[in-house]
């Protein structure tokens, strides 16, 4: 008799458990949606197509911003970029060591996230993610990374100007994965354009060591695609107003 009440015990507490894992899960489900970020891209099982893309992007002075697990830099207003129709102005870039997509599987090193921003009947918006591999110094990076400063604070550089357009971008832009994602970052927005670009960029080992030790780990972990669909795609139809 004793060991069929430790047996019954022994059930209700997998039975127990089970339904909690089920309500965490609902949980989850009801907190932050199904259409969550970052993901893994499974190159060979995305759906082509194509967007309508117009970037205008202008130099901006430095505003540099160590934020506790980040490292941030907005960007003055004026640049923005249009896609399929609708403008979103470019806010602010920032990154991530290491990445949070992945690529077929793997994990790079450095992640950069160019945050874009509009108004509807709710806020919107779109990311252009880059990835980064250890290879050669950036010279993008290069033009920032020893202003920023060492402790959390904000550093204003007026006389300083970067400029995205030269360095950055439009190169190898008109090849790139899309999907509708979520902010990585609490409160996990669900309306979020991602453009990740195919092209895998290069950092010196010095370069993201820095970044690392600025930042710390402040990769969110993969998100299920659930019934996502990744688009890949190769536009001819981007234009550029630098």
């Amino acid at each position: 008799m004793k060991y069929l009440i430790y047996l019954l015990i022994f059930i209700m507490s997998l039975v127990f458990a089970f339904a909690q894992n089920n309500i965490h899960q609902a949980q989850c489900v009801t907190e932050f949606g199904s259409k969550q970020s970052p993901v893994n891209i499974v190159t060979g099982q995305c759906e082509l197509a194509e967007h309508l893309i117009d970037l205008h992007y202008e130099p901006s002075h430095e505003h540099l911003i160590h934020e506790e697990h980040c490292v941030k830099l907005d960007y003055d207003p004026g640049s923005y970029i249009v896609f399929d129709g609708d403008q979103f102005d470019f806010l602010q870039f920032h990154f991530h060591t290491p990445s949070e997509h992945h690529m077929d599987g793997d994990e790079y090193p450095l992640e950069m996230h160019m945050v874009h921003f509009r108004q509807d009947t709710m806020p919107r918006y779109l990311v252009i993610g880059l990835l980064f591999e250890e290879g050669k110094e950036d010279p993008f990076i290069k033009h920032f990374l020893n202003a920023v400063p060492e402790t959390v604070s904000v550093a204003d550089y007026p006389d300083l100007q970067i400029d995205i357009s030269q360095e950055l971008m439009p190169s190898d832009f008109g090849s790139y994965y899309h999907y509708d994602g979520s902010l990585t970052t609490p409160p996990y927005t669900e309306t979020v354009e991602w453009v990740i670009v195919s092209k895998i960029h290069t950092a010196s080992i010095t370069q993201i060591k820095k970044l690392e030790e600025l930042e710390g780990p402040n990769n969110r972990k993969i998100q299920e695609l659930k019934d996502r669909v990744i688009q890949e795609c190769h536009s001819r139809t981007i234009t550029y107003k630098f």
